[in-house]
């Protein structure tokens, strides 16, 4: 939520008059936040809003596998200058849904042993290919005027020497970063990891036009 300061001059004195400005413009995603704001929401509440929101659900007694719906995404986004996002309770979860956007690309988890060592605090075990039109989630601050910053979300767009060094472009400004390795504790590796998923800890504060929860981490 963003809220507004719009100063007004009058006989009384300056007034200022606070505007909220939301996000979104779904109501029922609104009235959901209202709602869970002060308490955790009953299961009854869940069930209310997620009805139409769940996947893997595409039917009665339906399901659709965690590859096939990461497919859906990808194609919700396709055309678009957006990606679609997925927020994962954990890295294991993120992995899983990189290793299946990455097989909807015809990239197995075999291919990307031949990749660039990502960086290891991503968690992440999946070499990096620099291949057009993979996502990547850069790791590093490394030139904050032009938008490398950690947790921005880009597109390869060229490769310039083998996976070691390629051109991005960044998902938020369209600015186009060098993504190079760099050393770290003795080890060398690319600032940078899979984008299709990030754990929610790791989201926050980003800003994201299109994606979903997976709940990989769950209780019975």
């Amino acid at each position: 939520i963003n809220a507004d300061c719009v100063k007004v001059a009058g006989g009384m004195g300056d007034q200022v008059h606070l505007k909220t400005v939301y996000r979104t413009a779904d109501e029922q995603h609104l009235l959901f936040l209202n709602r869970i704001r002060e308490n955790q929401p009953d299961r009854e509440c869940l069930d209310e809003y997620f009805a139409e929101r769940h996947w893997p659900s595409s039917g009665p007694h339906q399901t659709m596998s965690l590859g096939e719906c990461v497919a859906k995404g990808m194609e919700l986004a396709s055309g678009s200058t957006e990606v679609f996002t997925w927020l994962t309770s954990t890295s294991r979860g993120a992995g899983e849904v990189c290793e299946a956007a990455l097989l909807n690309e015809g990239i197995t988890e075999a291919d990307t042993k031949e990749g660039y060592d990502c960086d290891p605090t991503s968690m992440s075990t999946l070499g990096i290919l620099a291949i057009t039109g993979i996502v990547l989630r850069l790791t590093s601050t490394l030139d904050k005027s032009r938008g490398f910053v950690n947790g921005a979300v880009c597109i390869v767009v060229e490769q310039l020497r083998g996976n070691a060094y390629f051109v991005a472009k960044l998902v938020g400004s369209g600015s186009y970063v060098l993504v190079h390795p760099m050393e770290e504790g003795g080890r060398t590796f690319l600032p940078c990891c899979y984008g299709y998923a990030t754990t929610i800890r790791r989201a926050q504060g980003a800003s994201l036009t299109m994606g979903c929860i997976y709940f990989d981490h769950t209780y019975g």
